[in-house]
């Protein structure tokens, strides 16, 4: 067993030392999870699907693209997966080993990471010592509000803000979360660069159906219950409710609520490409979030030229571009859904969804973007 361990772990320098000696860029995409959600398994974010995306977009642009996997050394996609177990009791120790080790033989030119966690902390000594820049990708509007960011334990959050506050390059997701890091960290030397779509991802728009529908994992903030008790105010409509259970009870209580509403379909935890499919075939996406950055719900949502009616408008997008209604309480959702039924509203709103999804969330432009800011 130890002979066969070693002779991986050889085998894994050499491809490294190869990379670099070929003097190609190479960039990390510090996450884990991209392996799962191309092998469709398992509940999957948005931090995993815009990883996967800025992954392809630096493929595209001639870099060696690396990133990590729970189980094993593969490839896919021509990303090439580390393997990077996680270890409950003694975690910490083995991602700071592993870390230092991944890194230094890699010798990537770039180290791309997002949202909230303790890895930024030993990141921001690590991308010193190695001269790599570390960029740092906002998620939620919480990431950058000491105390509030979206992180199980007291300690764990102390790492990240010790990681944030060394780190040389932030993108945040929108205006909001430019002004929070500003505010609590002094950071100026940010940039704010939209949440990207590959086009390759993009679907065709079909003609809307009678469906209305809600994704998001089961968590408190996300408001769930809104949309249930929406579906019972409009017992003639559709409606439809997926996501996983990030929050176990919520998820159950949720589900048993479901079942006694006749017009609601609760799907549950599904594939990004089914979640996709629900998209195109949906008249409206609703969000009942408390807090996002940017969603990618919303750009699925528009990739498909649906508008959304939404409690959280990032930069307020949604309002001014009117891609759809913004709405501050759950009476207002009411109001808003009886509104977009206008057809020549809705006919508009997707007319503007055009406009501004292919202006605003094309990869490759953003890609020259971040380049640009990262001087490369």
């Amino acid at each position: 067993m130890l002979v066969a361990k070693m002779k991986i772990w050889a085998h894994l320098v050499i491809e490294i030392y190869k990379a670099v000696m070929a003097n190609i860029n190479k960039i990390i995409i510090w996450t884990k999870g991209i392996d799962d959600f191309l092998k469709e398994k398992g509940t999957v974010g948005g931090i995993t699907v815009q990883m996967y995306f800025w992954a392809q977009a630096f493929i595209e642009n001639g870099w060696d693209v690396y990133s990590f996997s729970e189980k094993e050394k593969t490839s896919i996609e021509k990303i090439r997966f580390l393997k990077f177990p996680t270890i409950r009791f003694i975690g910490v120790f083995i991602e700071i080993l592993y870390s230092f080790f991944y890194i230094a033989c890699i010798n990537p030119r770039v180290i791309i990471i997002r949202g909230a966690g303790r890895s930024l902390s030993y990141l921001r000594v690590y991308s010193r010592i190695f001269n790599v820049k570390l960029v740092l990708f906002g998620a939620s509007d919480s990431d950058f509000e000491p105390g509030k960011e979206l992180i199980k334990t007291e300690h764990d959050k102390k790492l990240f803000r010790f990681g944030l506050r060394g780190v040389h390059y932030v993108v945040a997701q929108n205006s909001r979360q430019k002004e929070l890091l500003e505010r609590n960290y002094g950071t100026t030397n940010c940039i704010i660069i939209p949440n990207i779509w590959r086009s390759t991802q993009r679907l065709n728009t079909t003609p809307a159906s009678n469906s209305i529908l809600w994704v998001g994992n089961f968590r408190s903030l996300k408001r769930p219950e809104w949309f249930l008790e929406l579906s019972e105010r409009f017992p003639e409509e559709s409606f439809t409710m997926v996501g996983g259970a990030f929050d176990n009870g919520l998820f159950e209580r949720c589900k048993g609520r479901a079942e006694e509403i006749p017009n609601m379909k609760f799907l549950g935890s599904v594939s990004f490409r089914k979640v996709n499919s629900l998209f195109a075939s949906s008249k409206v996406f609703i969000c009942t979030s408390e807090i996002e950055g940017f969603p990618n719900t919303f750009l699925q949502a528009w990739a498909n030229n649906k508008p959304v009616i939404t409690t959280f408008d990032p930069s307020d997008i949604v309002k001014k571009e009117e891609l759809g209604i913004v709405v501050g309480n759950s009476d207002e959702l009411e109001k808003a859904l009886k509104y977009i039924s206008d057809e020549g509203l809705y006919q508009q709103m997707q007319s503007n969804i055009c406009k501004y999804f292919n202006e605003t969330h094309n990869s490759e432009k953003n890609l020259k973007t971040l380049l640009a800011y990262l001087n490369i």
